[in-house]
């Protein structure tokens, strides 16, 4: 945890760690881009940054999922990306398996529960 609290000061933001994952999920690697750190997992990965990630492609319309609390998530569904943002951080679910929207809110919900 010290660890990617430390990369994500390199960015300027406090990094959220997802407390539930896909199966038995760990993290596996910190990648760092310009703009944004990115932990992988097994199953999916968690960008995060101080900067918007919620790109749609051209012609995408994206499903807005409102949680219990008011919390606001956007599904990209072209994409298979959930995005949202949450005390300065913006983060970005996304997966190269076929991991579904529902898991996807069940991640960004134990991120934002972890606050």
């Amino acid at each position: 945890k010290e660890a990617v609290r430390e990369a994500g000061r390199k960015y300027g933001i406090e990094p959220l760690l997802p407390a539930k994952g896909v199966a038995d999920d760990y993290l596996m690697e910190i990648r760092f881009t310009k703009h944004s750190l990115h932990l992988v997992y097994p199953h999916f990965s968690v960008e995060q940054s101080n900067r918007n990630l919620a790109e749609p492609v051209p012609g995408e319309t994206a499903e807005t999922i409102v949680l219990p609390g008011g919390q606001k998530l956007q599904w990209f569904p072209e994409q298979r990306t959930l995005t949202f943002q949450t005390g300065g951080v913006h983060v970005a679910l996304g997966s190269a398996k076929s991991v579904d929207k529902e898991e996807f809110v069940k991640i960004a919900q134990s991120m934002i529960e972890g606050l």
